[in-house]
């Protein structure tokens, strides 16, 4: 039985695929290394690719201090509460709907970054404005605190890295940049008075308008992304995960790409700077897969 014919099986009766990878081959009398290659392209298809785009909020610290003003140093002794996370907004990049997690009752965030956990385990690549810094730093301490699991290793295209390091906008703040591209702004949240609401008195109706905030940002964080992602060098290679080549386009994965120029390095090594039909992305690969991709060009 060929590839085509394995795949197909396995697609119409998906429970084979938890059988290893040696009783698959004895049963269609093939390779095992057939039926790995069979598999990972099920597993690495368009539909496959799952990039989540998440955004945080949190509360503030409620300490104990003698008086205001600048420079005024406040010690760990002092906090009499810890910051925690209120709400969690994500979305997945092909589904239409914002899905939403909120701390409980007693305003304890250990359910909802159990749950999030899970959900950012599954995800491919996961996009966040200032995501390395803040957001993922902030839901793994939060979850060592309550003891829970946490990815050592996820796989993040941070916008902000993105924009500060491509680009030269006036301000690198979400707001401003999906303003200026044409997407309009943020959720007004009307202030400190919001979180006052939801931290102090436990107001529901301030709680869903800090869930529509939230939901909001990942929206203009989509959008942004989507904006920019041309001109970016990806984080991850699209095109693998897709079960495609390796001088496939890394940023789609799209097939359609042409070859646009030589560049050769300062220590000489030549390399092959290619450009995307499909998203216009263009990117660099070494003579070694240029060559791969001539001789697909030609066969």
């Amino acid at each position: 039985m060929g590839k085509k014919e394995i795949k197909e099986f396995l697609l119409n009766n998906k429970g084979y695929l938890k059988w290893g990878k040696h009783k698959l081959a004895n049963k269609f009398n093939v390779s095992s290394e057939k039926i790995t290659e069979v598999v990972f392209e099920i597993n690495h298809n368009p539909q496959n690719f799952k990039r989540l785009f998440f955004d945080i909020e949190t509360s503030y610290n409620i300490g104990k201090f003698w008086r205001t003003g600048w420079n005024q140093t406040i010690t760990p002794s002092q906090l009499i509460k810890e910051r925690a996370v209120i709400c969690i907004s994500y979305k997945w990049e092909k589904d239409d709907k914002v899905y939403n997690l909120t701390w409980d009752k007693n305003q304890d965030d250990k359910k909802l970054l159990a749950e999030f956990t899970k959900i950012l385990e599954t995800a491919d690549e996961v996009i966040a404005h200032n995501g390395d810094r803040f957001d993922i730093k902030w839901l793994r301490t939060r979850c060592l605190i309550h003891r829970l699991p946490f990815p050592t290793y996820v796989k993040s295209l941070d916008t902000l890295k993105k924009v500060k390091s491509m680009f030269n906008f006036q301000s690198n703040k979400l707001d401003y940049i999906a303003s200026v591209l044409g997407f309009g702004h943020k959720v007004p949240t009307g202030g400190m008075e919001l979180w006052d609401k939801i931290i102090l008195e436990k107001d529901d109706k301030a709680l869903d308008k800090m869930v529509n905030y939230c939901n909001h940002d990942v929206v203009l964080l989509q959008d942004v992304f989507g904006a920019i992602q041309s001109y970016i060098k990806p984080n991850t290679n699209v095109a693998l995960h897709k079960g495609g080549k390796n001088y496939d386009c890394p940023s789609c994965g799209g097939s359609k790409v042409t070859y646009k120029k030589s560049v050769i390095t300062t220590k000489g090594t030549i390399q092959r700077q290619m450009e995307c039909k499909e998203c216009t992305n263009d990117y660099i690969i070494s003579n070694t897969i240029f060559s791969k991709y001539l001789k697909n060009k030609d066969a």
